[in-house]
């Protein structure tokens, strides 16, 4: 199942990343691309990664908001998901 349609990422790909050692969703992101089109999926992506053992900070937005924070252009590359706010 896709979880980025802008790049064309499977779930199977976010947990194989996973599985070779990503550890924080900065690191998932730099190695799959995931999360840096639309924002669209972020939600998705936070999902997979919670249940994989990666702590995600939650949607202030609440479950099923899409997209939940970064810019329109996902030029943040997720960086609203750990709450750095970089």
């Amino acid at each position: 199942m896709y979880i980025c349609l802008c790049r064309a990422v499977t779930e199977s790909e976010v947990r194989s990343v996973v599985a070779e050692g990503a550890s924080d969703t900065e690191q998932v992101v730099a190695r799959c691309g995931a999360g840096t089109g639309c924002g669209g999926c972020r939600n998705a992506l936070r999902e997979v990664l919670a249940s994989c053992g990666i702590a995600v900070e939650p949607c202030p937005l609440g479950p099923g908001a899409a997209p939940c924070g970064g810019s329109a252009d996902g030029s943040d590359t997720m960086a609203s998901m750990e709450g750095t706010g970089r």
